[in-house]
This record gives C-alpha cells, sequence and structure tokens, in this order.
C-alpha cells in the first residue's frame, strides 16, 4: 500500500503576510477575487448546502484539473501522456502536487429557499430559480424537504505554482472561472462564477481566448472531454446572471419538452400532448405495454432514444398505469464491453450558464464540449429482469429528423432541417440559433 503524501504547502513556499519575497525562486503566487453569480447547491453531502464551509479547495482542484485537461490537455495524443504531464502538475498518490490552491470566504452570502409550497402537490420553484434545473432540490412526495441555496458567495482563490507551469494553471483557471462553477448541478448552470482576472471584454476577446485549444482539433484522440467546441451566446444588453440563466436553460427546456416544439400542445390545460421524440414509442414497444388511450403513432420511430446525447441516465415516467412502469437509460461505452458494461453516468457534454463579461455585461452561454461518442444505451425497466442495449445507430440517425413534426426536422416556418443526420445536440444548437444566439 502506498504510503500517503501530505498535501500541506512546503515551508519554501509558505508566504507570511503576503510577502511575496519570501517565495522560493522560480515561484509565484497569485490571489484572484472569484463571486458566485447563480445560485450554489452542494457541499461535502450531495445535495445539501455546507452551512460552514461553502467554498472548499479541494473541490476546486478537483474542477482545475478537469479544465486543464479540457484545455492544455487536448496538445496530448495519448491517455498516457496526458496522465503523466498531468501527475506532474496536479500531482498523483505519489507525487506531491506542484500546485497550492486555497480559498478565503469573503461573503458567504445568504441562504433561500429554492421553492416553496402551495396549494398543489408539488412545490413551486421560488422566483429566479428554474424548475427544469432545480427540480432534484424541490422536494417531491417520496422526499418533501425542500433544500436551501446559497446566493452571493465572495471568496479569494490563492494559487502557488513554479513559473514554468504559469500557463498550466492559467489556461484552467481561465476555463473555470469562465465555463465552469461549484456545488451541484454546474453544467446547468447552479453555481456559475466571474473572475474580473480572466473575463472576457467582449465576443471577440472570448473567440481569442479559446482560439488556442481549437488549434487542435483535428489531432485530437478524444478520449476525455476538450474544450474547443462550439460555443454560443445569447446577448440581449442585461446585467442580471439569473435571468440570462433561465433564459438559457429554459430553451433547453423547451426543445426537450415544450409545446409544438418536444410535444404537442395538450387538449386540456395542465394536462401536456403527446411527446413528438422517439422515446415513448420505443418504451411502450420494448416493454410491450401501451394504455388504450395512447395508440400507436405510427409515423415516429419506435427504436430510438436521441436525448441520451444529452447526458444519462435518463429515468422515464408514465402517468398511465397500463403504460410502462418506471425505467432508465443508463451509458454502454465501447472500452466497456469486456468489463461491467453500463456505467451510471454520462456527463452532459452541454454547458448552460450565465457569461459575465468584465464590464459586467452579462450574456446567456452553451457551450458544448468535444466529449467521447456513446457507443450504446443500456435499457432497464423496473418490471423485467433482462436489460435491452442499443447501439449507436439508436441514438443518433437521420430518420430521426425525417418524420412529421420531429423536433431534430424541419421548424415550423420552414427551411433545413436542425439536424440531418438525426443528432439531438446538433439540433439544439440549430433551435439556440433560431432563437437569437449567436456561434463565437
Amino acid at each position: 500500500m502506498p504510503r500517503s503524501i501530505s498535501r500541506r504547502v512546503p515551508e519554501a513556499l509558505k508566504v507570511r503576510n503576503g510577502d511575496v519575497s519570501l517565495l522560493r525562486k522560480g515561484w509565484r503566487r497569485k490571489t484572484y477575487r472569484i463571486e458566485v453569480i447563480t445560485p450554489m447547491f452542494g457541499g461535502v453531502f450531495p445535495g445539501e448546502t455546507d452551512p460552514i464551509t461553502p467554498v472548499r479547495a479541494s473541490s476546486i482542484r478537483g474542477q482545475l484539473r478537469f479544465w486543464w485537461r479540457a484545455t492544455k490537455g487536448a496538445e496530448f495524443t495519448t491517455v498516457k501522456e496526458l496522465s503523466e504531464r498531468e501527475g506532474e502538475i496536479w500531482g498523483t498518490t505519489k507525487l506531491e502536487s506542484q500546485v497550492s490552491i486555497s480559498a478565503m470566504l469573503v461573503s458567504e452570502g445568504k441562504l433561500e429557499a429554492c421553492a416553496s409550497r402551495g396549494t398543489g402537490r408539488f412545490p413551486r420553484p421560488a422566483p429566479g430559480f428554474p424548475g427544469y434545473v432545480i427540480f432534484p432540490f424541490q422536494g417531491n412526495t417520496q422526499d418533501p424537504e425542500i433544500k436551501e441555496a446559497r446566493k452571493g458567495v465572495v471568496f479569494d482563490l490563492v494559487a502557488t505554482y513554479p513559473e514554468k507551469f504559469g500557463s498550466d494553471v492559467e489556461a484552467a483557471l481561465l476555463a473555470f472561472c469562465n465555463f465552469g462553477g461549484l456545488g451541484a448541478r454546474t453544467r446547468r448552470g447552479c453555481g456559475a462564477l466571474f473572475c474580473e482576472d480572466f473575463a472576457p471584454t467582449d465576443r471577440n476577446d472570448l473567440t481569442r481566448m479559446i482560439d488556442d485549444y481549437r488549434r487542435n482539433r483535428e489531432n485530437y484522440a478524444c478520449k476525455w472531454p476538450a474544450l474547443f467546441s462550439n460555443l454560443y451566446l445569447g446577448i440581449d444588453g442585461n446585467s442580471d446572471a439569473e435571468r440570462a440563466w433561465n433564459k438559457v436553460v429554459n430553451l433547453l427546456r423547451d426543445f426537450r419538452q415544450g409545446e409544438n416544439v418536444g410535444r404537442n400542445q395538450g387538449r386540456e390545460p395542465n394536462r401536456p400532448g403527446r411527446s413528438r421524440w422517439p422515446e415513448p414509442e420505443t418504451i411502450r414497444r420494448i416493454t410491450n405495454r401501451r394504455d388504450h388511450q395512447h395508440s400507436r403513432i405510427d409515423y415516429i420511430p419506435d427504436n430510438g432514444f436521441p436525448r441520451a446525447e444529452f447526458g444519462l441516465p435518463i429515468i422515464f415516467h408514465f402517468q398511465s398505469r397500463n403504460d410502462p412502469q418506471d425505467c432508465q437509460l443508463l451509458p454502454f461505452f465501447e472500452e466497456a464491453r469486456n468489463g461491467e458494461g453500463a456505467g451510471n453516468r454520462m456527463t452532459s457534454p452541454l454547458i448552460l450558464r450565465p457569461l459575465q463579461f468584465k464590464n459586467r455585461q452579462i450574456a446567456s452561454m452553451i457551450l458544448r464540449l468535444v466529449t467521447p461518442p456513446l457507443d450504446s444505451v443500456v435499457f432497464k425497466a423496473s418490471d423485467r429482469k433482462d436489460n435491452e442495449t442499443l447501439d449507436h445507430g439508436n441514438i443518433v440517425d437521420k430518420r430521426f429528423a425525417a418524420y412529421h413534426n420531429s423536433p431534430l426536422g424541419s421548424p415550423e416556418n420552414g427551411g433545413p432541417a436542425r439536424s440531418p443526420k438525426g443528432s439531438a445536440i446538433e439540433g439544439f444548437l440549430a433551435y439556440a440559433k433560431e432563437n437569437g444566439f449567436q456561434e463565437v
């Protein structure tokens, strides 16, 4: 068993009372003021906001490692090369990290309930909280507790590192502050950050910032997530982070399940119409269960799960007793075929959050990371012992864009299909452009 390594900063690197002159030659120490601009969930326990240490250096270190791989890490062609360089900078179980990270709380902000109880069965999201994102925290019939979010957190991040790793550390910090976040559900905009040191001045400056990472795209092996893909901004001149956040996450909500886009209009108030996506018909075919009120929609394919591209697992729940029981969709990657097969999660390649410029103007942002391809999915139903594995052709296929009213097909006002090849993510990005988002 390897000997545990202390994570304490060596005495030679400690700076008393901020005296940078005491640093070892060739080392650098910088302090960055960071603001959390959207509500933050999570802490030591998942989904629980930590009342004592809302910002932890260990969480930040993990984020910086991820964003280093997504930026500077794209220069490498193999996982072995990546791991060796990452360990040299950020440490391993046997090597001490060359980067010291500490966080000092400037403002703990305030706690605020993310939802409230009314006369209905379920809590309602509080103003400024998009229900599409915060549903795990707003309580339900099984778990009635409404979680609190922390707003207005400000902290100083202190980084100490060798000057030779300066470009690596700053690349990770730039991406972390502009595209990352703290706490739970950061890919959907919770705990989004702003740091003036790394904020772009305008769209052109943002393009310049990320062009260095895009240029490696053709040679990238795609074994780990990388930054150099699609980035879209929706700019309407506002300076309200929560408003920009709601705008972009509600865009995804509407594309996935909004009336006249992701589903038909309901015949009765508060009763949603039939989905326009293939998943419900696919599940009914696999389970051989169907409510008599939901006759087969012949033109919608019944062998596809295109929304798997947005991230997994997906939990499916049908309202009728005669329809399928609760079931879920899990990821299956090619390298797992000789191992355990399906994993529990595939993190969404889409990051939706507000982006704040130096002048405090805020834009709604969609960032699509380049990620390893999803080879197959595994369908698990609660009332079945056996699972069903469906390959890539059941996730992305041109037939998903070819039928009447497909969310991936032509918009209602005409024009080309949003995704001729039948990709849900490609279709969503086209839908974003229809709604005023522009690619950077």
